[in-house]
């Protein structure tokens, strides 16, 4: 189970990276096309801030979880 929770917390983080880039260009698109209001972090939609969100409480639960079943 930790080594599970690992596995789920680096996924999680470079889910994060992933979407924190890919916002990157579609800001700098929108701002050379327009223009966009609010910083590049605000403008990321708010399900997916929930997503990732889910995704580090899962692991850092299956994390808590691997650490009390190798301490038995």
């Amino acid at each position: 189970m930790l080594k599970m929770g690992l596995m789920f917390l680096f996924g999680t983080f470079s889910h994060s990276i992933i979407t924190v880039i890919a916002y990157q260009f579609y800001f700098r698109y929108s701002m050379a096309n327009g223009g966009i209001g609010g910083t590049m972090i605000s403008n990321i939609h708010p399900f997916i801030w929930m997503i990732i969100i889910i995704e580090f409480l899962i692991s850092v639960f299956l994390i808590n979880l691997g650490i009390k079943e190798k301490g038995k």
